[in-house]
């Protein structure tokens, strides 16, 4: 069978993938432009080098190929990520894949992959690299590894603070960043091991991002099996000519947006990656920068949107700790995508000196960031000056 210009391999083993449901393509606009295999050799099953744990329950990943005008697209990675996606819906525990080493663009996306090597061998007269992957490797390390750092204080922040309740329909915002990823996957793993009886809408907003981190975005989500909704807005356009400090227009117009999609998708809750540090974060920012004794809470209601509610199921969720997990797993997300990304004294700014000086103090006492958190539970109205309670002050003189 010629196949995109070239012999891949022959009509017989293309006939046998097809029969056995066994090639994934990808086409644009009606022509297909990648391929992928899933092979079954017994001879490459049984190889000694492989994961014993995974014996029979591993699958070969063999023959892509990419449209020559379609190279240097990141397709390949995407066709790699969607054939592990089918497969792990087949009950598949693991894949592998035998690379040649004169391939070094081949080895060189099987590591960013998450791939590990497992060995070399000799098979059908040439060498080989040989890379395998654990199927379920983030929802394990999160499980496993992490289960006390970051999924026991996700579902205890949950149950606390009763996030989820029967029958909500949440909008799962995600921005690419190493916090909404973290959120998407563990709300996925709640509902796939059926935690909770709920219905997740994973959104995405771009509100102007460059390509190259919407391709990195697009990646990610792939990689994390995260079905997302994308919509555009004209956000950064927007605030772009707002002059100093827009992050503040920008952050409120994006909330926006993200709630009138939530309307429009019959979701009563949104949920956003907010975690501890941004909690204790923003209220030291309140006291020093707002003259406030105000915090960021778990669970809001919206002002402007009738029955919705804003949630942050990564409350308890220490950032030193999602940061170990990111890069025990090697995984790579956006920074910051924002392409104003200013540096003129805004709440960006400084939001990274109130980092700087809570690592600072706590450095002298370990207990800073538990005291700073636990400083907006229990308050003594007793010994405050005032306080207000739906808009209305009460101070220390009424009762005088």
């Amino acid at each position: 069978m010629v196949y995109m210009g070239r012999q891949l391999p022959d009509t017989g083993i293309c006939k046998k993938d097809i029969e056995t449901e066994s090639l994934l393509c990808l086409e644009d606009n009606g022509t297909i432009i990648a391929a992928i295999s899933f092979d079954s050799d017994d001879v490459v099953d049984n190889l000694e080098l492989w994961n014993k744990k995974y014996r029979n329950k591993a699958r070969e990943l063999a023959r892509l190929v990419v449209k020559d005008s379609y190279r240097n697209q990141g397709i390949a990675a995407k066709m790699i990520l969607k054939a592990m996606t089918v497969l792990k819906n087949r009950g598949y525990k693991a894949v592998h894949y035998l690379v040649s080493p004169d391939n070094l663009r081949a080895v060189n996306s099987y590591a960013k992959l998450g791939f590990t090597k497992a060995g070399e061998c000799e098979l059908y007269g040439h060498r080989w690299h040989a890379y395998e992957k654990d199927l379920y490797y983030i929802e394990r390390s999160i499980t496993g590894e992490f289960k006390r750092t970051l999924w026991n204080p996700f579902v205890e922040a949950i149950e606390k603070y009763k996030l989820i309740k029967d029958g909500d329909r949440i909008a799962v915002c995600i921005s690419g960043g190493k916090d909404s990823m973290l959120l998407a996957r563990m709300l996925k793993m709640a509902k796939d091991y059926r935690l909770y009886d709920f219905s997740p809408e994973y959104i995405m907003m771009n509100p102007g991002y460059m390509e190259r981190d919407m391709k990195q975005m697009e990646f990610n989500n792939l990689l994390f099996d995260i079905p997302v909704s994308y919509f555009n807005t004209n956000v950064f356009d927007d605030v772009d000519e707002i002059g100093k400090n827009p992050c503040f227009f920008c952050s409120r117009m994006r909330r926006g947006h993200l709630y009138r999609k939530a309307k429009e998708l019959g979701c009563n809750k949104i949920a956003l990656g907010h975690h501890y540090d941004d909690v204790i974060e923003t209220t030291l920012m309140s006291m020093l920068y707002g003259a406030q004794a105000r915090t960021m809470l778990p669970v809001i209601k919206s002002d402007n949107i009738e029955d919705m509610k804003l949630i942050r199921p990564m409350y308890l969720i220490r950032e030193d700790d999602i940061n170990l997990w990111k890069n025990r797993n090697n995984l790579n997300f956006v920074k910051c995508a924002c392409r104003l990304n200013t540096k003129d004294g805004g709440e960006d700014t400084i939001r990274l000196r109130i980092k700087k000086l809570i690592r600072d103090l706590t450095n002298e006492n370990p207990a800073v960031p538990a005291n700073i958190f636990g400083s907006m539970s229990g308050i003594d109205l007793e010994h405050v000056l005032s306080y207000k309670i739906d808009g209305v002050t009460h101070s220390i003189l009424d009762d005088m």
